[in-house]
């Protein structure tokens, strides 16, 4: 079992349903005691035991990197039911003791489901929540001669899908986010813009416009206006 899965095993329990085939496949590979002397290492004892399960239709792996543990199920994404088939013999290296059940049941284990990785923004497209047939404003700001204006939702609960939890009045989306853009084309269309009741052009950033007087600015449709007074 690598790494990657050895990350998502969760507790399962002590189920032990397979406890008499792995004792039959022992015996079969001559461990005929509860503990029985083996001249061979933990690979490979595991690597006969693994297979000799495989051969019975069973999924069976080592548990855990370097583990005297192997892990046997139906499959990999079941339960996995743990089984300490081998002891070392530190003062005898090379060689190890076979362990049976029920002295060799372990804990069971599965591995946790995967939840799909949300997409990323697109960018130039808006997504959820969308800024549309909601109450809404211009929040607007005079800097010298120049009007800035943020368009912003008056909703709620638009607010906390959008990230802004708490608030009433948010723009349509946070700072830098990528589709913030294209919810404020979707949102406003082409903005218009007035200076003392005649119509003007925007400066480079359609938000921003110049006028010394009352400034009026509105979404394309003209639903939604703010006017304001230096």
């Amino acid at each position: 079992m690598g790494p990657e899965l050895e990350a998502r095993l969760e507790p399962a329990g002590d189920v032990h349903a397979f406890a008499a085939i792995v004792n039959d496949v022992m015996n079969d590979l001559g461990c005929t005691v509860p503990r029985c002397i083996l001249n061979m290492t933990r690979q490979q004892w595991h690597e006969q035991v693994k297979t000799a399960l495989r051969m019975r239709g069973l999924c069976a792996t080592q548990h855990l990197a370097g583990s005297d543990e192997i892990a046997v199920g139906v499959t990999i994404d079941g339960i996995l039911e743990g089984y300490h088939v081998y002891s070392a013999r530190p003062l005898h290296p090379g060689t190890g003791t076979g362990v049976l059940a029920p002295q060799a049941n372990r804990p069971s284990w599965r591995l946790r489901s995967q939840e799909p990785s949300p997409d990323p923004p697109l960018p130039g497209v808006c997504g959820h929540p969308l800024p549309i047939n909601l109450l809404a404003e211009f929040n607007l700001h005079k800097f010298s001669n120049r009007w800035d204006s943020t368009f912003r939702i008056i909703d709620r609960e638009y607010c906390d899908e959008a990230g802004f939890i708490g608030r009433r009045k948010c723009p349509v989306r946070q700072e830098g986010h990528p589709e913030r853009e294209a919810c404020e084309a979707l949102a406003i269309g082409i903005q218009q813009w007035e200076c003392d009741g005649v119509s003007i052009e925007p400066m480079a950033n359609p938000a921003q416009a110049k006028c010394t007087g009352t400034v009026k600015t509105c979404t394309e449709d003209g639903q939604t206006c703010s006017t304001s007074v230096w």
